[in-house]
């Protein structure tokens, strides 16, 4: 099995390597690589060197292609296979592809998911004519035309059958797995043999008809059923006038509709109830669950959503014999009282953390559980485009989440800030007894706003912990005997002392929090990275003969203080003020690499390090520095410009042999003109106000690997010098692009960084031809949320990128689709 995602791009030579897998039995593309380099209103077309590559493997028995590549030409050719027999078409936007899937007479199972992105124009039509040519494929045990989402119950493809479009499926007769979207009535009196089906999910499926409950009374063969919370909705009626004198006329034939709807539920719910799995998505009110009460054979899972104040153990009577419950619920008064005794049969809970709170004076849910196997989850809210579950796990399967996540891409889950406080983090001060801890690390990872914590052996699950909030002491004093690295929000002392008990540490970084002494430090013998937030001394640090990165705020370095010969790497987060804040130099003989933040450059500070120092890289960034000037602000001259940075500095480090990085950046650098640096530097970056055009004249016959400037504007003999300059591979510069020749002058940089952001880009050249030697295209700025999708000219700088990304180029686009 190979499946290509769009993480990997092939080009057809790349592709062409892979003949000799004459066994292959799956193939999946996504449509990265199928995409032609073209404008995306050019219309899909086939790749016809990815076509042959399909017929070079005449044994596949399951392919899945997407976006641009689930189109009608790339799906002809598939009738060849005579091993085919599971197709999967995601993202379609192609309405000529039936004729085409009809035509694999020797499918057993058929996927098509319709595109349905904002850009709705994009969306396909199937006429019921195209519909009924399925009818040829007699063959399939598994159609699915929908999906549903499982946090609105809803149906979420766009293939809806118009009136009469399903009559195909009476050609159907070793149907098992069917999934449909829509008024499904005619649908399912048109299955052969529902008696087959195993699995049926029908998200709209309403009793408006008689017909529908005869046909669950044919299929008692099914072992899971999902339907939508809409089933116990009423029949609709006309609304009653109380001003009318026909009033009480109309409220007497409504109560005889309610009636009418209520038998049909009870008849409905008697009919299905040997299915051992039901799930029913949406909105599930507790008065609802009396009509499921004949479910004495549940045993699989149960998943009801929203359910407001519940007692398990009514839940429990009415499911003696369930072993498997999904609950969600929303709200702030959500309360999920616990049952006096958990059913024997019962395996296995996934349920809400909000529901927790037991009601006042009553226990807690969690603390009845003992042994049971628990999961509570969070679904995150569906505004936010996220659709899947955050959630943290300690074997052998207790698994805790949080749905009070404060800000997710700007959404709030609770108003009220005492909840979200409350919510916040779900780790309970008490855990059950009889729940094992397993080995624990915690790393840092980027989504949304928050870091990661991995939790679990053999487990990759994540729980998001943001900068605002703090771990309780429970997570430090109970874990900590198997972390090995820590990444977390604000670390307290207690917790510290903790976490240093570990002797496996070999990481520990607190994202804010200063501590106001790092005398426990000593403790972590093993510890190789540390970074806190406040000031930490290097006689503390002694004992940490393994320790060779460090990040602090501020450094203190006692007089006499022992050298640290291991300690190669210091970031100052802080800042330096003056030369006198860097006399700790002198006990750091193998520092080789040196960043200074919030530091604003002067010819002593320099002078310092150019003396005490062997220094290969050194990054200082000023808090003055606020980015490039606006598009229509002039460069300020260097005379203009008050500078505490002169080139008496640069000419102090000039006697560094050994740097080779070097980036100054703030509005205090003013440089007219750079004479004298240092013979083994590669890599220049010089962001600040004042860069002439004498000082990118100079800089451009340097031979430097990446140069980074930013001078607004940048003139084209500037761009053309430093075109000519053949050692450079790297360049960063602040640079708006009017002319869609642009990219003849980057003709030989392999990494181009733009400080911009992508839909910045007011000429977008006809071909990306020049820029062969290319293979990282970044924009520093992000971009924004207002930009409006669909748009032209958004469609030709995606055009571009596409391009680029499918010749292999690594594009970064933050914030971008």
């Amino acid at each position: 099995r190979v499946r290509f995602s769009s993480r990997l791009i092939l080009t057809p030579s790349g592709l062409a390597t892979l003949k000799s897998l004459k066994n292959l039995r799956r193939l999946s593309f996504d449509q990265q690589v199928f995409d032609e380099a073209r404008a995306p209103n050019d219309g899909p077309a086939p790749h016809p060197d990815i076509i042959g590559f399909l017929k070079r493997f005449p044994l596949l028995e399951g392919v899945r292609l997407e976006g641009r590549a689930a189109i009608r030409e790339n799906i002809e050719p598939l009738s060849s296979f005579a091993a085919l027999k599971r197709l999967e078409l995601f993202n379609v936007t192609d309405s000529t592809i039936l004729p085409a899937v009809s035509r694999l007479t020797h499918l057993e199972a058929l996927v098509i998911d319709a595109f349905s992105e904002p850009c709705a124009f994009m969306t396909p039509r199937f006429t019921p004519g195209d519909m009924a040519r399925l009818g040829a494929l007699t063959r399939l045990r598994s159609l699915r035309l929908t999906d549903v989402d499982a946090w609105t119950g809803q149906a979420t493809l766009n293939i809806e059958p118009a009136p009469g479009a399903m009559k195909f499926l009476s050609q159907l007769t070793h149907l098992e797995d069917l999934r449909l979207k829509g008024d499904i009535e005619d649908a399912l009196r048109a299955i052969p043999r529902p008696g087959h089906l195993r699995t049926l999910t029908v998200p709209d499926l309403g009793l408006r008809r008689d017909a529908t409950l005869n046909f669950f009374k044919k299929a008692s063969g099914l072992q899971q059923l999902i339907i939508g919370s809409q089933i116990f909705r009423e029949f609709g009626g006309a609304t009653c006038d109380e001003e009318s004198r026909s009033f009480k006329a109309c409220k007497a034939k409504q109560h005889r509709e309610t009636e009418r709807f209520n038998k049909h539920l009870a008849s409905f719910f008697s009919t299905i109830r040997n299915v051992p799995s039901l799930h029913i998505w949406g909105r599930i009110l507790p008065e609802t669950l009396r009509h499921i009460a004949d479910f004495r054979a549940l045993r699989v899972s149960l998943n009801l959503d929203k359910v407001g104040k519940l007692s398990l153990s009514d839940l429990f009577h009415r499911f003696p014999v369930v072993e498997q419950l999904t609950l969600t619920a929303h709200g702030e008064n959500v309360q999920l009282e616990p049952p006096k005794k958990w059913p024997r049969s019962f395996r296995r809970l996934d349920i809400d953390c909000t529901a927790l709170h037991g009601a006042p004076g009553r226990p807690s849910l969690l603390s009845s559980t003992r042994d049971l196997h628990l999961r509570l989850f969070a679904p995150m809210r569906r505004e936010t485009g996220v659709f899947y579950l955050v959630y943290a796990s300690w074997p052998p399967w207790l698994s805790i989440g949080s749905t009070a996540l404060k800000r997710l891409n700007g959404a709030l889950d609770h108003p009220s800030t005492a909840d979200s406080d409350r919510d916040v983090s779900c780790i309970p001060e008490e855990l059950p007894s009889g729940v094992r801890r397993g080995q624990a690390s915690f790393t840092e990872g980027k989504f949304g706003e928050g870091q990661w914590i991995e939790w679990g052996s053999g487990h990759r699950q994540y729980w998001p912990i943001f900068e605002a909030s703090s771990l309780p002491q429970v997570v430090y004093t109970q874990l900590s005997s198997g972390i090995t690295h820590f990444d977390g929000p604000v670390l307290t002392r207690e917790a510290l002392k903790a976490l240093l008990k570990n002797t496996h540490l070999v990481s520990l970084k607190a994202r804010k929090g200063k501590l106001a002494s790092s005398a426990s430090l000593k403790r972590a013998a093993r510890l190789e990275a540390l970074r806190l937030g406040g000031t930490v001394s290097l006689q503390h640090l002694a004992p940490m003969g393994k320790l060779n990165t460090l990040t602090a705020g501020k450094i203190n370095a006692a007089p006499g203080a022992p050298p640290l010969p291991s300690l190669r790497r210091i970031t100052i987060l802080d800042g330096v003020k003056s030369a006198k804040d860097l006399h700790w130099l002198n006990a750091l003989p193998s520092l080789r690499v040196l960043h200074l933040r919030n530091t604003r450059a002067t010819d002593p500070m320099l002078k310092v390090i150019a003396a005490r120092s062997k220094l290969t890289e050194l990054v200082i960034e000023s808090p003055a520095w606020n980015g490039p000037p606006d598009r229509h602000e002039e460069s300020r001259s260097p005379q203009k410009t008050n500078s505490a940075l002169t080139n008496a500095g640069l000419t102090a480090l000039s006697s560094m042999r050994t740097l080779r990085v070097l980036h100054l950046e703030g509005d205090a650098i003013g440089l007219s003109g750079i004479r004298v640096l240092p013979p083994s530097l590669s890599s220049l970056t010089i962001l600040g106000r004042g860069i002439g055009e004498d000082t990118i004249a100079h800089l451009a016959t340097l031979p430097l690997k990446h140069l980074g400037f930013n001078a607004f504007p940048v003139s084209n003999t500037s761009l053309l010098r430093i075109s000519r300059m053949g050692t450079l591979r790297s360049l960063r510069i602040w640079y708006k692009p009017d002319d869609r020749r642009w990219y003849k002058i980057f003709a030989k940089v392999e990494h181009l960084t733009l400080d911009m952001n992508a839909f910045e880009l007011n000429a977008v050249p006809d071909r990306a031809g020049p820029l062969g030697r290319l293979k990282t295209f970044a924009f520093n700025k992000h971009v924004p949320a207002q930009i409006p999708m669909c748009h032209p000219n958004d469609n030709k700088i995606l055009a571009l990128l596409t391009k680029l990304r499918k010749r292999g180029v690594r594009v970064l686009t933050p914030g971008a689709p």
